[in-house]
């Protein structure tokens, strides 16, 4: 049983489901065929700033609980509470969850480009299209202007090799 909220599902090559729940997150469940192991449930869930050398890849017995009752009870009835395995994954991820694509403030030579995650995996054939433009031709024709790093520099909200860890 899946309950009424929006699910979204594929069938290649297990089962993957998705549902949104605006006030916690989206939950994400995996069932692969090949390991026949229980299923695979994670949420975007972004906790701390942190990077890959100093982040707690502990995860708390309470974290384990609050995930089955908030993520999995509601959704899926009869799947035990028993974990096998859990991970921490880090996000990268801007403030306002934006992408950055912008020249370095201190060279015109150097691009930083942040397409953040998953999210910017999607729009990958046109991010690199407009990059490959800025980098060949020097300007490309999509406006990037509400990429700009610059929008941070009155909050100061970027943290230099920061990541987000849920």
């Amino acid at each position: 049983r899946i309950s009424s909220r929006d699910v979204f599902a594929s069938m290649l090559p297990g089962v993957h489901l998705g549902a949104r729940r605006q006030a916690t997150g989206n939950l994400w469940i995996s069932c692969n065929r090949r390991r026949r192991r229980g299923i695979k449930v994670a949420t975007e869930h972004y906790g701390s700033i942190t990077d890959a050398s100093t982040v707690d890849r502990n995860v708390a017995p309470a974290e384990i609980e609050a995930m089955h009752r908030d993520y999995v009870e509601p959704y899926l009835a009869g799947v035990s509470d028993r974990c096998i395995k859990t991970t921490t994954c880090l996000y990268t991820v801007t403030s306002d969850f934006g992408f950055v694509i912008d020249s370095h403030p201190d060279s015109e030579r150097v691009l930083v480009v942040s397409p953040c995650s998953g999210h910017g995996f999607k729009h990958s054939p046109a991010i690199g299209e407009a990059i490959a433009e800025v980098v060949i031709d020097g300007e490309t024709r999509f406006d990037l202007s509400a990429f700009s790093a610059r929008r941070f520099a009155a909050s100061a909200q970027v943290a230099s090799g920061a990541s987000l860890h849920g």
